[in-house]
């Protein structure tokens, strides 16, 4: 990248976050590199989230405020995009916590190592952890690393990554159509165009408890829009991971095991792996498929 002191455009989809939004902010603006924007696309909060916004809005000219009526992380994230005035987009959650570095590291890939865009990892935050927040941690890691090993989509997520403003708008910004799981069917349209994503082992805390119910309803939905990605580009097989009835009979032979021999993760993984595949085939059989 020729400009080695490029405007960088953060942007921070928000949907009632007046617990965790101060926390984030004041990490995001607390940067070594300077000349960034922060866009927050408010999606429909009926909390004091746009009350705080205004309040950073004060202090910080950097700090943008749009709204977004139509419900989704994926529409909100949208409108930031098209939005964004900087040569690199970086993206977080409104209940993550960046380090004083997390911009200079992000960029550094794609300034030094012409990259054209750059994943980073995230952790839960230590006050946080809880039994589902620790294992969603621990099969997060270890589910990215597995396709980052094969080159596989599922190595995208939105909350500690960095792409180059004109490689997104070539691909296509992020889809509103897909409610959860977009930033994996945007991972496929960057391997679709041969681009590749550099993995910086770079870490922001996320500070968000999950509770059963939270859990359970996110296993189904995750379930539910994969789907949705490979129905839509069931023809890209070299780079999807697409389970075949092997790899369901090796769940439950799995699972099994587990129940016999007393493993202390069977409640999560029967609960997780059994509630992803109701929502997979829920997905598979309704009939509004995504084609834009």
């Amino acid at each position: 990248m020729e400009n080695k002191n490029p405007k960088i455009s953060i942007i921070i989809p928000v949907y009632n976050r007046e617990k965790t939004l101060k926390e984030c902010l004041n990490s995001v603006l607390n940067q070594t590199y300077q000349d960034y924007e922060v866009i927050l696309v408010d999606n429909n909060s009926t909390d004091k989230t746009k009350e705080i916004i205004q309040e950073f809005q004060k202090k910080d000219k950097r700090v943008k405020y749009l709204f977004e009526a139509k419900k989704g992380i994926a529409a909100a994230r949208y409108r930031g995009e098209i939005n964004a005035k900087g040569e690199i987009i970086l993206m977080t959650d409104s209940d993550c916590i960046v380090p004083c570095n997390w911009v200079e590291e992000m960029i550094e890939p794609i300034i030094k190592n012409k990259a054209v865009a750059v994943q980073g990892l995230k952790k839960p935050a230590k006050t946080k952890i809880n039994y589902w927040t620790e294992h969603l941690a621990e099969e997060g890691r270890r589910y990215f690393m597995e396709r980052l090993k094969d080159n596989k989509v599922g190595m995208l997520d939105t909350a500690n990554f960095a792409i180059k403003r004109d490689i997104l708008k070539k691909i296509g910004y992020t889809n509103p159509a897909f409610y959860m799981v977009n930033d994996t069917e945007l991972d496929v349209r960057l391997k679709i165009k041969g681009y590749s994503i550099y993995f910086k082992p770079f870490e922001v805390e996320h500070q968000y408890v999950d509770n059963s119910l939270d859990v359970f309803k996110k296993f189904f939905l995750r379930g539910f829009w994969n789907a949705k990605i490979l129905k839509k580009y069931k023809a890209k097989k070299e780079i999807l991971f697409i389970p075949n009835a092997i790899d369901h009979l090796h769940y439950f032979i799995g699972i099994g095991c587990e129940l016999v021999t007393g493993n202390k993760n069977f409640k999560y993984n029967f609960i997780s792996g059994f509630l992803w595949r109701i929502g997979s085939l829920c997905g598979y059989i309704t009939l509004d498929d995504i084609n834009n």
